[in-house]
């Protein structure tokens, strides 16, 4: 019933970043960046200033988007899971051995490296994948980084994901790096006392 629940929940998420993935022949200049900051969930992470937010809560983990209103920038997708109250014995390479093995269906595997980012000590994997829209009759193709970082109990994992995959390399330079490097995990509190920027609103 569990592996059913993370079926469900990994397809969800895949279904939020896919469709909102277009082809587009480039990829515009980032603009200035903003800082979501969450206590609550412990991190902070830059995005560009006219880009939106959506949290969305799931049975087992927290998920936030970042995405474009623009239709020229709607083949990214931004998105950070947060997965708290893991055992206290799971390191990092467990931690992505847990995620791999419940979304491998969904990938290949291109790359895997380790890195540090703001002095965690994090996994990178880059891969591949496809997925057919239901009521588009369309089968689309995407590449992937997603980075691994666990604190203390709390495991977050960093998508950013291009479509299509031959787009991939310029969306990193312009904007998956920079948002990447710029993930920190925070000490949470109890009670958060922070409010992030409102998400934006659509006309």
């Amino acid at each position: 019933m569990k592996r059913r629940i993370i079926a469900v929940v990994v397809m969800l998420v895949l279904l939020v970043c896919v469709t909102l993935l277009i082809e587009v022949p480039s990829v515009v200049k980032p603009p200035k960046m903003l800082t979501y900051t969450s206590e609550e969930l412990g991190f902070s992470i830059e995005y560009p200033e006219d880009w939106g937010w959506e949290v969305i809560e799931g049975p087992l983990e927290t998920w936030v988007f970042f995405r474009s209103e623009d239709p020229e920038e709607k083949n990214m997708c931004i998105a950070v899971m947060v997965k708290e109250d893991l055992p206290k014995e799971m390191d990092l390479e467990e931690f992505v051995e847990t995620t791999i093995k419940e979304e491998s269906q969904f990938y290949h595997k291109i790359k895997e490296y380790p890195t540090i980012i703001n002095g965690k000590d994090a996994i990178v994997i880059i891969h591949e994948g496809s997925g057919y829209i239901w009521g588009a009759g369309t089968e689309v193709k995407w590449k992937e980084k997603v980075v691994h970082i666990v604190d203390d109990t709390t495991g977050y994992k960093l998508t950013c994901g291009a479509s299509p995959p031959k787009i991939y390399i310029k969306a990193d330079k312009k904007y998956f790096d920079v948002i990447a490097q710029s993930f920190k995990c925070l000490p949470k509190l109890p009670t958060s006392t922070s409010t992030p920027t409102p998400p934006l609103s659509t006309p």
